[in-house]
């Protein structure tokens, strides 16, 4: 199929990389790499790739969310119900997180106090108190969350240097 690519699945764990292969569609629409949380450090993993990440996370939490967002994924899941919707997401250009990431996102962009985010700010907290990220997305008709995303990080970690 023309225009697909592969996913890129990283695990150390054999069973959990055989169960998100089973979960995920076998390619999408851009370069696309799932990373199993506790294989590597989500600097190490992001830094430099040419690969869209969505990190997958056996035991989340929001600390660990906010580093995967910070390092460059756009996606962070919990549950593999939710992963093939996540790589549709991804795959638009739209971010996907559960209610951990939701929580975490909603904080950082607390801390940048910028109106234009303030629709992506109204999702992340209904995400993160327990309405599903696509259903919120579009219940406040959300588009280009990866940008929004995107220009996040760069006010955050720009203030960092």
């Amino acid at each position: 199929m023309p225009g697909r690519y592969p996913i890129e699945i990283i695990s150390g764990d054999s069973v959990l990389s055989r169960r998100l292969r089973m979960a995920a569609p076998r390619s999408a629409t851009i370069p696309l790499r799932i990373v199993t949380t506790s294989q590597l450090p989500a600097s190490a993993a992001v830094a430099g790739a040419t690969r869209t990440h969505i990190a997958y996370s056996s035991h989340p939490s929001a600390v660990e969310a906010t580093v995967w967002l910070l390092a460059g994924a756009v996606g962070y899941v919990t549950g593999l119900k939710t992963l093939a919707p996540a790589v549709a997401a991804v795959s638009d250009g739209e971010i996907w997180l559960d209610p951990h990431a939701a929580a975490a996102l909603y904080r950082l962009i607390q801390m940048v106090n910028d109106s234009r985010l303030n629709s992506l700010a109204a999702a992340s907290r209904a995400a993160a108190e327990g309405m599903s990220w696509g259903e919120t997305s579009a219940a406040l008709g959300l588009a280009r969350t990866g940008a929004l995303l995107s220009g996040l990080r760069t006010q955050i970690l720009g203030d960092l240097h």
